[in-house]
Order: C-alpha cells, then sequence, then structure tokens
C-alpha cells in the first residue's frame, strides 16, 4: 500500500521522518501510501464492513451541568461516527470480514509495526489493537487524549497509526491538534489516502465531516503500539573476534 516515498520511509531512508515523533509527537501526510490503491481501498471497506459497524453518538452533557464552579467545565469524549475492533483476538462478524480482505494481516504485518518503529524512533511492540472507523457528513471527534493511566504497559505513552482514506465528495474536515499546550495546529485531512501517527496522550480532536454528497465518507483504519521499555531491548550482538574484520 506505500508509495515510493512511502517505501523510502520504511526502509529508514527519509531522515525528515525518522523519529518524528520523538520530536513533535505527530505526523499527519499524504503522499505515504500509493494512489491508486488508496482510491480503492473505501469501496472495499464499504463492502466488509457497512452492515456490521457500530453506530456511536455521544452527545455533550447539557452546559449548565458541566461544571460546578466558574470556568472549570469537564467534558467527557463525545463524537459521532461508526466504528468497530477487529482483530484475531476480537470475536466479532467484523474480525472475519477484516481477516478475509487482508485487514487483520496488513495491521498485524512485520512492515507494519517496522513503519511505526521508524517514525517513533524506538521498539515498539504490538499492534495491541484494531479498529475501523466510518465518519459521514457530519461526524466528528471531540477533543479526546488517547491516555490509559489505568494501563501499566503504556506507562511510557504509545503510539497510535492511522491510515486515512476519503471517497469523493468530501469538501472539508479538519484535525486540531495540541502544540505548546494550546489546541492552535489544524490540518486538513480530506485526503484520498493519509497517513497520520501519534505519540500519545496528547490533546487532539476532528471537525464536522463536511461534505457535497450524501454518500461521501471518511475511512480510517487504526492500530497501536506499546514502547518497549529500554532495558528489555536487546543489544546489539557482537560478532566474534574473528568475524570483525
Amino acid at each position: 500500500m506505500l508509495s515510493k516515498r512511502g517505501r523510502r520511509v520504511l526502509a529508514g531512508k527519509e531522515r525528515a521522518l525518522k523519529g518524528v515523533l520523538a520530536r513533535r509527537g505527530v505526523l499527519l501526510a499524504s503522499g505515504l501510501l500509493d494512489a491508486r490503491v488508496s482510491r480503492e481501498v473505501p469501496a472495499l471497506l464499504q463492502r466488509a464492513f457497512a452492515d456490521v459497524l457500530e453506530p456511536f453518538a455521544i452527545a455533550a452533557p447539557p452546559a449548565e451541568t458541566a461544571s460546578v464552579l466558574t470556568a472549570l467545565e469537564r467534558l467527557p469524549i463525545v463524537g459521532r461516527g461508526a466504528s468497530l475492533a477487529f482483530g484475531p483476538l476480537v470475536e466479532s462478524r467484523g474480525s472475519v470480514r477484516a481477516a478475509e480482505i487482508g485487514l487483520t494481516q496488513l495491521c498485524a504485518s512485520e512492515s507494519a509495526r517496522r513503519f511505526a518503529e521508524v517514525l517513533a524512533g524506538a521498539k515498539l511492540s504490538g499492534p495491541t489493537s484494531m479498529k475501523v472507523l466510518a465518519q459521514r457528513a457530519g461526524d466528528y471527534s471531540g477533543p479526546s487524549t488517547g491516555h490509559l493511566p489505568e494501563d501499566a504497559s503504556a506507562r511510557l505513552g504509545y503510539v497510535e497509526l492511522e491510515l486515512s482514506f476519503g471517497t469523493p465528495g468530501i469538501s472539508r474536515q479538519l484535525l486540531v491538534h495540541e502544540r505548546d499546550g494550546h489546541l492552535q495546529t489544524p490540518h486538513a485531512i480530506d485526503w484520498r489516502g493519509g497517513v497520520m501517527a501519534w505519540r500519545l496522550p496528547r490533546w487532539r480532536y476532528t471537525t464536522p465531516l463536511e461534505t457535497r454528497r450524501k454518500s461521501a465518507c471518511r475511512w480510517q483504519v487504526s492500530h497501536t503500539y506499546y514502547y518497549v521499555p529500554a532495558e528489555q531491548v536487546a543489544p546489539p550482538v557482537e560478532p566474534p573476534p574473528s568475524m570483525r574484520n
């Protein structure tokens, strides 16, 4: 699925993207996936998952009950769309469909993990979870951090790798993430094919999907990886003295 540039990233030959998550915490990029393949993916995901996706619509609480002290609102995760977890450890029709079209194999592949490791600049384990998301006109994801305080394995943070595929008819969608403690960095993500990678936790949200066609949709396939603690990373094997020269 990678473009020529994407394959260079995988090979560690794109210096600007090696360890980008360690430096900036986020990568949002088009041009890393093959354009022809990206155009075909939405129809494949539609056929595989349209009848098994689980719609969700989590509304914000009434404004007058969102805080007990002035200017100290507490906002839970809100949003609207349809999603589905899949993978070998998830028993569902969606997992069967994902395996049939090769999606599970793609997300669980050594090359996908290696791609994430190049961006992270660190050794990773996983993937620990896999999910497909569909957003149609008006769907959005409210501000959230991805923080997992109850998960000891995520104490170093974790990496989320997302493949995004838009259909014709999308007018605009923005993703806004934090920089220097403020939600001040917007990016247009109305790509036909793009890669989003994150070192989480990190504040982010997506605006409602604006469309010109009723059928327009942005599909997203995400999988997550944990950082491997330094003490668990095996050091490089030194060749015996007779083989060093």
